[in-house]
């Protein structure tokens, strides 16, 4: 073989390696409780991705009457741990879309929500936050609210929005956000009603969204899932969700649970589950965060045309992470 065939594959096959290298950016947490304690096992998680920042869940805003004259916080911040105080905290307030279809003044909105964060930020850890993420699945009927808003809150802070994969892909006609940074959420992408699938993530729903073509004009961090969740559907349809799963003891109550699936069960009787009173036909499918699939999924997004920076992962709970191989997704990453 000729020395000039042997430098082409040789860089073709660099190319090629490369495409799947480690990521070499931060791997952080979100924490999503209004008490941001510390513990054994958080401590070791944090020490284990090896990040410094700390995505924390401020409060939600919400407005679920529309006669209603203003949108109300929820799930309040009210204790942080001293332990994290040495982190670098990036304030995340989750606003729900039917708050921005009611909303007559964004400016007013944006006002409120930015009072209440460095209020917050001033009570638990001294100064006002320089960062902020706002979490909120938009649409195209809600997008000029929703940019307005934004644009107020970036005059006060260096500003951030998750994006969901049908903005990837439809980002023509639910636009871009009028922000400095970008997480794309790799979860809850799925159908809680189909009992045969697992909406926390899948593959395939990934590739049906993003490709090696795929690309998006800021750059992204990557969130990516590490918890488990049982859905509960009532003979009517009705979907309630549980956190956590218990599938190996309801395979052990054989008189209470029939399996009908891997993951799937039918109440025979009534019965508690998880402190939840459920009555005869009652299904329940459970879904988690499988290493595996969650890194398929990332590196389908690693090999499109999307920058991404850090990975964020949801999220620091000692629940989450008692059923998470840690360890295994990390290496994976």
């Amino acid at each position: 073989m000729r020395l000039s065939h042997i430098l082409l594959y040789s860089l073709a096959l660099v190319s090629l390696l490369s495409c799947g290298s480690r990521h070499d950016g931060q791997v952080n947490f979100y924490h999503w409780k209004a008490k941001a304690e510390m513990s054994p096992a958080k401590a070791d998680a944090l020490r284990q991705a090896g990040g410094n920042t700390l995505y924390l869940r401020y409060f939600d805003v919400d407005q679920s009457d529309p006669k209603a004259w203003d949108a109300y916080p929820e799930y309040v911040l009210r204790k942080v741990d001293k332990a994290y105080k040495g982190m670098n905290v990036v304030p995340v307030v989750y606003i729900t879309n039917r708050t921005l279809k009611n909303c007559d003044d964004t400016e007013y909105l944006a006002k409120k929500i930015g009072r209440l964060t460095n209020q917050i930020s001033q009570r638990h850890f001294g100064k006002a936050p320089q960062r902020l993420q706002i979490d909120c699945d938009w649409t195209q009927s809600t997008r000029e609210a929703y940019f307005k808003l934004l644009k107020e809150l970036k005059r006060h802070y260096s500003l951030e929005a998750t994006i969901r994969l049908h903005q990837i892909k439809y980002k023509d006609r639910t636009g871009i956000p009028p922000v400095d940074r970008g997480t794309l959420m790799l979860y809850n992408m799925g159908d809680l009603s189909d009992m045969n699938k697992n909406s926390i993530i899948g593959t395939d729903i990934v590739k049906d969204y993003i490709n090696t073509n795929t690309d998006y004009p800021i750059s992204l961090d990557l969130a990516l899932p590490l918890f488990a969740q049982t859905v509960v559907k009532s003979p009517k349809g009705r979907i309630k969700l549980i956190r956590g799963t218990d599938g190996d003891n309801l395979s052990k109550a054989e008189a209470t649970f029939e399996r009908l699936g891997d993951n799937l069960f039918r109440i025979k009787r009534d019965t508690l589950y998880k402190g939840f009173y459920l009555t005869e036909n009652y299904r329940l499918k459970m879904e988690q965060s499988p290493a595996d699939v969650v890194a398929e999924a990332y590196r389908t997004v690693r090999t499109s045309q999307i920058q991404i920076k850090d990975i964020i992962l949801y999220h620091l709970d000692e629940e989450t992470l008692a059923s998470t191989d840690l360890k295994k997704l990390l290496k994976q990453l």
